[in-house]
């Protein structure tokens, strides 16, 4: 599905746009998680280990390579995406720098 808008400068890709948001949000959510444990929890140490294999084991690899395709996936994507792959890049800089050391909160 793709549709013109006169306000952006190509038609977009429904799908494409679709994907690049749904990894946003779970990305966001993930953070989210993190910033709660941050915040909230008692024992740390066990939820942000929980959180820590979740992301290192299922998703970490999924999204170096996403990272990796970026500028592949750029030249496809025109001007109007740039914000959302630019949020999208935000979100797995601060889950790799947040996630990175599975200790944090030994104590």
């Amino acid at each position: 599905m793709t549709n013109h808008y006169k306000f952006l400068s190509q038609p977009i890709d429904m799908k494409i746009l679709n994907v690049i948001n749904k990894v946003i949000y779970f990305t966001s959510e993930i953070r989210l998680a993190y910033e709660l444990i941050e915040m909230h929890t008692e024992d740390k140490d066990f939820m942000y280990r929980k959180l820590y294999y979740l992301y290192v084991i299922r998703y970490k690899d999924l999204f170096s390579n996403l990272e990796n395709q970026i500028e592949e996936i750029l030249i496809h994507i025109h001007k109007d995406y740039e914000f959302n792959v630019a949020e999208l890049m935000i979100e797995i800089q601060y889950l790799n720098e947040n996630l990175s050391d599975v200790n944090k909160y030994k104590k």
